[in-house]
């Protein structure tokens, strides 16, 4: 604990340019709702030096110690992207390595995620001799039968994990995630989340959903379309760490997550400001409309869509 009364943090974070300006968007709301602490940032790195300075230029204007650790594609040999996902997910697995060997615990947080609140009770959680911590994923996502996991067993969420840093490394947790990855990549749906929860299986404990709230938390599919239109006020207000997973992202034109306001605002002062978003045609704008003003006839085409032998949900432009 410093001087001010705040904590000493270690939150570590990884990143390829894809995905940048959205780390950019999570490293300053927290900044802005942790300035009490002691931060220091670690970003494991996989992308060219032109969006690496944009990244160095958020990263310096934060009121945190930062270490920009660049990853070279060796690093992710033989092993493929899933879901919404790039080799670089895998990064979090390498955190062993990498990371100082007098740091004994880390924060890890995705790009996609607002924080929303001080993060001190999540930092001195008690691990009772785990390895991690984490949330539980909703039962939607846990591909326990694919990996060989019990059918009842809980299945994390990767996003947010507070870790025991030296039992990670005494017990070769990343090195045993990564080789279960590469000799076994038709078995994992969600690449490395699947291998952590397999290696991890009976070595974490669950934390309270406020420190990952995640958009299906919020939302619900209709015809392949992601909703956010029965959002309980409360629940959201009590979220710490809110999670943008799943494929509706804020930057999406299409997304209205009820916190993409907050997003935005972040991200306007991030080197990547939201001028149009990518995926704003004609199209997209008429079921947007719809979406807000007609819902109906939007199901109604779904559901002739579904008669024709092409869901709504194949279709990639949703």
């Amino acid at each position: 604990m410093d001087d001010a009364g705040g904590m000493k943090i270690n939150i570590v974070a990884a990143c390829d340019p894809g995905f940048a300006q959205h780390l950019a968007v999570m490293l300053l709301s927290l900044a802005e709702t942790n300035a009490r602490h002691e931060v220091s940032i670690f970003v494991l790195w996989n992308g060219p030096p032109s969006e690496e300075m944009n990244l160095r230029e958020v990263l310096a204007d934060a009121p945190f110690e930062y270490s920009l650790i660049d990853l070279s594609d060796d690093a992710f040999a033989d092993l493929t992207g899933g879901v919404n996902f790039t080799v670089t997910t895998y990064a979090r697995l390498l955190i062993g390595d990498h990371l100082p060997r007098e740091i004994g615990r880390v924060l890890y947080l995705d790009g996609d995620i607002l924080v929303r609140g001080d993060l001190e009770q999540l930092w001195v959680t008690d691990l009772q001799g785990h390895t991690a911590a984490a949330v539980t994923d909703l039962p939607r996502y846990a591909f326990n039968g694919t990996l060989g996991l019990p059918p009842d067993a809980p299945y994390f969420n990767a996003g947010v994990l507070l870790i025991d840093l030296a039992r990670w490394r005494r017990l070769e947790v990343g090195e045993r995630a990564l080789a279960f990855a590469r000799q076994h990549p038709d078995r994992l749906r969600w690449c490395d989340q699947c291998a952590l929860n397999l290696i991890l299986h009976d070595d974490w404990i669950q934390l309270d959903r406020v420190w990952n709230f995640q958009s299906m938390d919020l939302a619900h599919v209709v015809n392949g379309h992601v909703r956010f239109d029965a959002v309980d006020p409360s629940r959201l207000a009590a979220a710490r760490i809110v999670h943008f997973n799943g494929r509706s992202k804020p930057w999406h034109y299409l997304n209205d997550h009820p916190l993409k306001a907050e997003y935005l605002r972040y991200r306007r002062r991030t080197p990547w400001p939201v001028v149009r978003f990518d995926d704003r045609h004609p199209r997209n704008v008429a079921r947007k409309f719809l979406l807000r003003y007609a819902p109906a006839v939007l199901d109604a085409y779904g559901e002739l869509r579904k008669l024709a032998g092409l869901s709504a949900a194949q279709d990639p432009s949703v």
